[in-house]
């Protein structure tokens, strides 16, 4: 009897520390999936932001083109200049500031 309930006690501590250690490999691995899964989410945005940036950057160039191909000498001097101002950048804006003042002071 003492050999039966020996063997019984030592299958049930087996069994337990079995499924502590299942237990803590399971919540390891939840937690990887866990963290695989965001960074795998982040960087699909990351990526999706990137591509949107660039392709918005792409259209800025083909409108710039585009206005750069308008017959806009059939236009009068203020809307002329309107519709370089809408679409110009800031940086091009300062260029030609500059030069429209270096032309009024000659």
């Amino acid at each position: 009897d003492d050999l039966f309930s020996g063997l019984q006690l030592i299958i049930t501590i087996l069994k337990e520390e079995t499924r502590a250690i299942l237990d803590s490999a399971l919540a390891e691995n939840k937690w990887l999936y866990a963290v695989f899964v965001c960074d795998v989410c982040i960087l699909f945005y990351w990526i999706l932001f990137r591509r949107t940036v660039n392709a918005c950057l792409w259209e800025v160039e083909h409108a710039r083109e585009w206005v750069a191909k308008m017959p806009l000498h059939v236009l009068s001097v203020p809307d002329f200049e309107a519709f370089l101002a809408f679409f110009q950048g800031d940086g091009e804006k300062n260029d030609l500031e500059e030069t429209a003042e270096g032309e009024e002071s000659h």
